[in-house]
């Protein structure tokens, strides 16, 4: 049986051989991987040109989720707390907490992720029985 070489050796071979399809997809203009990347773009493009005239677009998910509360604080002036599930490290609520500092933010995190099915289950469950374990934190426990 011939040695096909170490652990090593063939993650090494492996990281060689995708480089060289990234430089080779990227330098060579009419590659089919390139070509195909072209047509995606300029197809998303004129649908977009055609039937989302009135859409807004963003450069980051920061100015997207911005425009949102600053909207939602339009329509609903006397509502001051925003809630964020799902927080990860904290960088959107922090950004947005220092553009907003006159609304309350609260995060919440299982850390662990959500599973899914249960969740979804649990909360239409809650909804329908009128009934919720979120409480703004003045408002106290119960």
């Amino acid at each position: 049986m011939a040695r096909i070489g170490t652990r090593a050796e063939v993650w090494f071979s492996n990281v060689i051989a995708s480089f060289a399809r990234y430089v080779a997809e990227r330098t060579l203009p009419e590659s089919v991987p390139m070509l195909m990347r072209h047509d995606a773009v300029v197809d998303s493009f004129n649908y977009a040109k055609e039937n989302m005239k009135g859409a807004y677009s963003f450069l980051d998910r920061f100015d997207g989720l911005a425009l949102s509360i600053k909207e939602a604080t339009r329509r609903f002036p006397s509502r001051k707390l925003v809630l964020e599930f799902g927080v990860y490290k904290g960088g959107m609520i922090n950004y947005q907490a220092g553009k907003f500092p006159e609304l309350d933010f609260v995060g919440f995190d299982s850390f662990e992720g959500l599973q899914e099915q249960r969740m979804v289950r649990g909360i239409r469950t809650a909804l329908e029985n009128g009934k919720s374990r979120l409480r703004h934190p003045a408002a106290g426990t119960r």
